[in-house]
């Protein structure tokens, strides 16, 4: 792997964490399609109640819910990183691309 081709933690954290106090967050009023690995679900509690390995609470939505109209989510294979690269970044592109070219509500979960 050629080193553009990395996925660059650090300077996206830096990056991140820089524009937090400049950008305040606001509740979207639309649809969100959230793509995320598959959830480390160590401990689970109950309904909505679940512990990762490290004992931190975990979200189906990641906390995206509280601040959009509805929120539709897909697993990716991978990690966080990871599915974003070679090979797993075929599954969300092909996800990706069933999304851009449907019509609204023709969407199937798969």
């Amino acid at each position: 792997m050629r080193a553009e081709d990395e996925f660059h933690d650090v300077q996206i954290e830096r990056a991140f964490r820089a524009a937090l106090p400049i950008y305040p967050m606001q509740r979207y009023e639309g649809h969100v399609h959230l793509f995320r690995p598959k959830l480390d679900r160590a401990y689970v509690l109950g309904p909505d109640r679940i512990l990762n390995s490290d004992k931190q609470w975990i979200y189906a939505d990641n906390g995206w819910g509280q601040w959009v109209e509805s929120i539709e989510t897909y697993e990716m294979p991978g990690n966080h990183d990871s599915m974003v690269l070679e090979p797993n970044v075929r599954v969300m592109a092909s996800r990706l691309r069933q999304l851009l070219e449907a019509e609204p509500g023709d969407v199937e979960d798969t």
